[in-house]
């Protein structure tokens, strides 16, 4: 487990309720008018400059648009308490921070195993 590919960040956003749109710029900014994607942000008002900028795989990121969506998915899929899967995500968390991640990263991982489906937990954890 390293950086993750652009493909694996495009999937793990998707998932977390991003858009990829299609916009076309200003006339006035650029000539000629040309059109370029762009993530549009869950809550729907913010956008990326370009699609090649992808949203930041940072805490902040990752805590406000994805943490709450695995620990319900875990939940669902374990058939346990939110309280459960959310000491299971962290502990998948903390797992990964022990192996040398980057926090950032860390949790990164941790949310992706979730909505791939390949954690392995114990209900009676």
């Amino acid at each position: 487990m390293g950086k993750p590919t652009d493909e694996q960040i495009k999937e793990f956003w998707e998932w977390c309720g991003f858009k990829r749109e299609s916009r076309w710029s200003d006339p006035a900014d650029i000539v000629p008018k040309h059109e370029y994607d762009v993530w549009v942000y869950p809550e729907g008002g913010k956008v990326t400059q370009h699609l090649t900028v992808n949203p930041s795989i940072d805490l902040n990121n990752l805590f406000k648009y994805a943490a709450d969506l695995a620990i319900q998915c875990i939940a669902i899929d374990h058939s346990c308490s939110l309280e459960l899967a959310r000491y299971i995500l962290f502990k998948h968390w903390l797992e990964n921070i022990e192996k040398g991640l980057d926090p950032a990263l860390a949790l990164f991982w941790a949310i992706y195993e979730v909505f791939n489906g390949s954690t392995s937990s114990h209900k009676e954890e």
